[in-house]
């Protein structure tokens, strides 16, 4: 293996330790708990620039929305496809739904996206 000294000038980490069964249990779990806490930052880190950069929040059009919706409607209660109405919500700063009367006699089903129309639609 490479020495310490080695392995700064190359910025490479050492690799971990391995525990010997001479170590109390106690400082093992230390050593494994420490390990540990520092993956999940590390994990919450990369999780958080992500989605600051909106890698992982691409944005659904809204008819696929719709169509989701219409589909569930159809996998779920087929009966009711010409007695509900979805419709998109736009503008809206928190997921919400809302089941209100629509002017036809149809009950409309609103909401920010495809899972708030599925909340609503379970409501």
């Amino acid at each position: 293996w490479l020495s310490s000294r080695s392995l700064k000038l190359l910025s490479i980490s050492p690799p971990l330790r391995v525990m010997t069964t001479k170590e109390k249990p106690k400082t093992r779990v230390r050593k494994i708990t420490k390990i540990m806490v520092s993956m999940k930052a590390r994990f919450f880190s990369l999780l958080f620039v992500l989605l600051a950069t909106g890698v992982l929040t691409e944005s659904v059009p809204s008819s696929q929305m719709l169509k989701a919706a219409q589909d569930l409607l159809m996998r779920r209660t087929p009966n009711l496809k010409d007695k509900i109405i979805f419709d998109i919500i736009s503008g809206a700063q928190t997921d919400r739904f809302e089941v209100s009367n629509a002017d036809d006699g149809k009950i409309k089903i609103s909401g920010t996206d495809g899972v708030a129309l599925a909340s609503g639609y379970h409501y």
